[in-house]
C-alpha cells in the first residue's frame, strides 16, 4: 500500500502525469486517487507546476530562437553526432612497418622505447654511483678525532678543488 507520504514524494519527483511515475508505484497512486481528495489536490498542484514549467520553456524558447532554429539545431547536433560515431574508414596505424614500436632519436637513428627507458635508467644509476664515490673520496677519514668537537663538526672536503 502506498502511503500519503509516498505519494507527496512521488508527485515532488515525477510530476502530474502518473505515466512518469514508475509503474510499480502506478496503480498504488490511482488506487490512493480514488479514496482519497488530499492525494488529489496534491497530483493537481504538480500538475499545475508541470504547466507552469512547460509554459516558461514555451516563452523562453519563443524569446531566444527565431521560427525554424530549435528545429535546424536539432538536425545539426543528430548529424554531428551521427558522424562521430559512424564507422570509420580503416587507416594504418601511424608507425606502421619496420618503424613500429620505434622512436627516433638524434642523429636520425631509430632505437626502441624500451631501449631508451633502459639507457636512461643505466645512466643515471652511473651518475648516481659516481657521485658517491667522489663524495666519499671527499671524506678525510684521517682527520676525524674521537673527541666531542670533532663528531659535532662536519668533517673537511677534499679533493673537488
Amino acid at each position: 500500500m502506498l502511503t500519503f507520504r509516498r505519494f507527496e514524494a512521488l508527485a515532488e519527483s515525477y510530476g502530474g502525469d502518473l505515466r512518469r511515475w514508475p509503474e510499480v508505484e502506478r496503480v498504488a497512486a490511482a488506487a490512493l486517487l480514488e479514496t482519497s481528495s488530499e492525494a488529489r489536490s496534491v497530483l493537481e498542484r504538480a500538475r499545475a507546476l508541470d504547466l507552469a514549467i512547460a509554459e516558461a520553456n514555451g516563452w523562453e524558447d519563443a524569446t531566444l530562437w527565431h521560427e525554424g532554429e530549435p528545429d535546424a539545431a536539432l538536425a545539426r547536433l543528430r548529424s554531428g553526432v551521427a558522424a562521430r560515431i559512424a564507422p570509420k574508414a580503416v587507416r594504418p596505424p601511424r608507425w606502421s612497418g619496420w618503424r613500429s614500436g620505434w622512436a627516433l632519436v638524434g642523429g636520425g637513428q631509430w632505437v626502441m622505447p624500451g631501449l631508451l627507458r633502459q639507457v636512461g635508467l643505466v645512466m643515471g644509476g652511473g651518475v648516481a654511483i659516481t657521485a658517491g664515490v667522489m663524495i666519499g673520496r671527499m671524506q678525510d677519514a684521517a682527520s676525524a678525532h674521537v673527541d666531542l668537537l670533532a663528531i659535532l663538526q662536519a668533517p673537511p672536503l677534499h679533493g673537488l678543488w
